[in-house]
């Protein structure tokens, strides 16, 4: 790449509302960029050639976004606010997957603002089977290993609702259909994702887990698992204003850079729990993780089963009230109503307190309503009892159950944090939670059948009433049993409520379930917890933190000096640290990391890519002042008026936004025209020869 080469313009395009110039970050896997307005309230993610997808509005006026994260595969975004909380959002369609609160670190202490919202992809090495081993051992042992719970089907997705989040079914692939299967001795994704196998021939097999990590400026540190499975409240010991974490998803240790005025400190952190766990973090974190998210959409699915209820019950009682008014002059109570209606079942011939409530105060319409409306409540009700709410019993009894043998297991589940007796306590819950939906399932199925049946006579007594010709009547209307008709007369009059015992017996025992799964939860959450070694804080440098960058074999952070005139990047690797020290023409308005081998720096009214190798570095042996410094030219410049810009490293691209913080370009990082390419040489060599 020649000398002073400008970037290549893409798209031009313009926000709705003035940009915060510290909060525009790109997607790391999908041309995707977010944008974050001045007041912290809106958030726009739009495409590189400007079209918006997605903006979201923060509903409380008293937090602001404060950070912006994406997951590393590119399918969530976690949107930090200045309140403490985080918002996990899909990255395609902006539906919330999961509300976060961080803890402030005690009960009296009001949450602080969040100084690092970052998601953090951990990698564990499982180790494979010995190539030895016979075919008929390893198919055996297989056999041995197969998981119970993905030979279910996938649930279904739930009714949209505001503040529903299993109505999305990527929430539910993430949460609850998350691909985790035993191969032998071998824990991959591929046997049920391939597209996620990460095993290379001749090379280790590897377990991922994304972990949502947030910082708050009182220095309180948590581990999350979209919410449900938590490692919180890990002391730092030390407040500050700017955090930035480095971590290579191969190592436990994770670099914490944090400044406080003009100081930069080091701070490591070493996650014990991932040698001591080893793959068994994965069973027990994922696990306890999904056992929690199944009785989240349980909850769901039980208040869209009561909303259905509801509406129901509220249009029966409605057109109730009306018959009970009308024979009020006769004095009659409801059963000597129900014993009239029975003797107009059997003679056919109404009294005019019926028939006024029949054919004036409800009428063909109404009635048609009120039967249509029932049919669709039962119809709602079977479907979340049958397809939602036994099928996700079913689920939490088999992961419970892996859990109760883990922590049965003297080895292990000691170590691990698994006490048995909650586990078996939560099985014997949900087995008696499914008896309770069974029996509100055998109640709703004898109901619908007789109280359809009195409707569906209603409505053709109506007709017979009203002297409908046979072929212009109601063609959905279908046969019934009179005897149907009487049950419902005799049995089930009028029973408002009938059902509110077994529905009350529903959510008690949900809640008792939540209880001791996350009594369970907490329990494993403790052991993970103090094995978090947090290390002694060292004075990095005084000056300004600007990025960090973690590639498979290091750490880089980027500092400038007091002055700003001075950078000074600092390369973290297997405890040793090294620094490579450049000029600056003046003190940078935004400096980025791209990679290991190039930052962005705009300086003045220039915008400039710089390079750098791992040869440049230089050790820390005499300290900081005994390292030269070095002026290099840049290999990328654009001369332009900016207010910010933002770096897509692994894709190449970025975006500049102008003073007046509305208009932005997105531009090439790579010329595809220069000659000075690898790959152009090659293409330009190979056309010679054919010539």
């Amino acid at each position: 790449m020649t000398q002073g080469k400008a970037f290549e313009p893409l798209h031009n395009g313009v926000l709705p509302a003035k940009t915060n110039p510290d909060l525009t970050s790109w997607c790391p896997t999908m041309d995707l960029v977010a944008f974050a307005d001045s007041s912290g309230a809106m958030l726009f993610v739009y495409r590189m050639n400007a079209q918006l997808i997605w903006k979201h509005k923060q509903p409380l006026a008293s937090a602001n976004i404060s950070n912006l994260s994406w997951s590393k595969d590119g399918r969530l975004l976690a949107i930090g606010y200045s309140d403490g909380t985080c918002n996990v959002h899909d990255s395609n369609t902006g539906k919330l997957i999961h509300h976060v609160i961080i803890p402030a670190g005690s009960e009296t202490t009001q949450p602080s603002d969040l100084s690092c919202v970052k998601w953090i992809n951990q990698s564990l090495k499982v180790q494979q089977q010995p190539t030895a081993v016979p075919e008929a051992q390893r198919l055996f042992d297989k056999f041995l290993d197969l998981d119970a719970f993905y030979q279910f089907p996938k649930l279904s997705s739930l009714a949209s609702s505001k503040a529903s989040v299993f109505s999305s079914r990527f929430a539910i692939e993430q949460m609850i259909q998350v691909a985790r299967k035993l191969d032998g001795d071998i824990i991959t994704e591929g046997s049920v994702n391939p597209e996620k196998n990460t095993l290379q021939k001749g090379g280790p097999v590897t377990q991922d887990m994304d972990i949502l990590c947030s910082v708050t400026k009182q220095g309180f540190l948590r581990f999350d698992l979209f919410g449900l499975f938590t490692v919180d409240n890990i002391e730092l010991g030390v407040a500050h204003d700017t955090l930035r974490i480095g971590h290579r998803a191969t190592s436990p240790t994770y670099h914490i850079i944090m400044q406080k005025g003009d100081q930069l400190t080091y701070l490591p952190i070493e996650l014990k729990f991932l040698q001591k766990f080893g793959t068994y973090l994965v069973d027990v974190a994922l696990t306890s993780s999904r056992i929690l998210a199944l009785l989240g959409y349980m909850r769901e699915s039980f208040e869209l089963l009561q909303t259905e209820m509801a509406a129901s019950q509220k249009l029966a009682a409605a057109n109730f009230a009306k018959l009970f008014s009308v024979y009020e002059p006769t004095g009659w109570d409801q059963k000597r109503i129900c014993s009239e209606i029975f003797d107009i079942l059997l003679t056919g011939a109404p009294d005019q307190y019926f028939q006024n409530w029949l054919c004036n105060l409800l009428g063909d319409k109404a009635l048609k309503k009120w039967r249509k409306q029932a049919s669709v409540c039962y119809d709602a009700c079977f479907k979340l009892i049958v397809t939602n709410m036994i099928p996700v019993c079913e689920r939490i009894v088999v992961l419970l159950s892996s859990l109760k043998g883990l922590g049965e297991w003297t080895e292990r589940g000691l170590v691990l944090g698994l006490d048995p007796e909650p586990y078996k306590r939560a099985i014997f819950q949900t087995i008696d939670l499914m008896k309770t939906l069974r029996q509100l399932l055998r109640e709703f199925s004898c109901r619908s059948k007789y109280f359809l049946a009195f409707l569906v006579w209603l409505q053709q007594f109506c007709e017979q009433l009203n002297e409908v010709e046979p072929n212009q009547g109601d063609e959905t209307l279908v046969p019934i049993k009179t005897e149907d008709v009487a049950n419902y007369l005799c049995n089930h009059f009028y029973e408002e409520g009938s059902s509110q015992p077994l529905v009350h017996n529903i959510d008690s025992r949900l809640e008792e379930l939540w209880g001791s799964c996350d009594v369970a939860s907490k329990r494993a959450c403790g052991a993970i917890h103090s094995l978090v070694d947090v290390g002694q804080s060292q004075p990095m440098t005084s000056g300004k933190l600007w990025d960090v960058f973690s590639s498979e074999t290091a750490t880089y952070v980027a500092t400038t000096d007091v002055s700003g005139t001075t950078l000074n990047l600092f390369r973290l690797c297997d405890g040793k640290s090294s620094v490579y020290r450049m000029t600056l023409k003046a003190p940078p308005k935004q400096l980025q990391l791209v990679d290991a081998e190039s930052l962005m720096v705009l300086n003045g009214d220039a915008l400039e890519r710089l390079e750098f190798t791992d040869d440049d570095f230089e050790g820390l042996a005499g300290g900081l002042d005994e390292v030269s410094v070095v002026s290099i030219q840049p290999v990328q410049k654009r001369e332009a008026q900016l207010a910010t810009f933002s770096i897509n490293g692994a894709r190449s691209i970025g975006c500049m936004v102008a003073p007046d913080l509305q208009r932005f370009q997105v531009f090439d990082l790579i010329d595809e025209d220069d000659d000075d390419e690898p790959e152009a040489k090659e293409k330009k060599e190979k056309e010679k020869e054919e010539e």
